[in-house]
């Protein structure tokens, strides 16, 4: 596993109502690990990799859920295995630039009960559009355990 600080203190969400949730993962925005794995729960983990563009400058975050059961598993972050483009689970210095995705953001695990809530504190962006890199911030990745599991991957359009 990659350097990085984790913990499981308990926490209040601030969305809505007082679900407890517990801090699994903090690190740079700007760090240079490959990857950071941590456990969601017994069966999922989380591996976060570092993204970078065509000419291998550092863009962002990849965020994948995945079953360790599974050897091929898909990325349970995806709603449904059939579409492209940006998604909440990229999390790219262009999307603060353009402001398409907030800075915090809840991610279901598709098919569990589980949600992941991402969020930058004091992130900020040099550049824009393709040119968009991070100079400063630090993510934290929460985790809340649902009483019933989001609905399951949807396989087609």
């Amino acid at each position: 596993m990659a350097r990085g600080s984790r913990r499981t203190e308990p926490c209040r969400s601030p969305l809505g109502a007082q679900a407890a949730e517990s801090l699994r993962l903090r690190f740079a925005v700007t760090d240079t690990s490959a990857a950071f794995e941590v456990p969601l729960s017994r069966d999922v983990l989380l591996v976060v990799r570092r993204a970078v563009d065509a000419r291998s400058r550092h863009m962002g975050w990849d965020l994948v859920a995945r079953d360790r059961r599974l050897a091929d598993s898909p990325n349970f972050f995806y709603e449904c295995l059939c579409g492209h483009g940006p998604r909440p689970h990229d999390y790219y210095a262009w999307h603060f630039s353009m402001e398409y995705y907030p800075a915090e953001r809840v991610l279901p695990v598709f098919g569990y009960p589980l949600d992941v809530r991402v969020r930058c504190a004091d992130c900020s962006v040099a550049g824009r559009d393709a040119e968009a890199h991070f100079t400063a911030g630090t993510i934290e990745i929460f985790v809340r355990r649902l009483r019933v599991s989001n609905p399951r991957q949807k396989r087609g359009a």
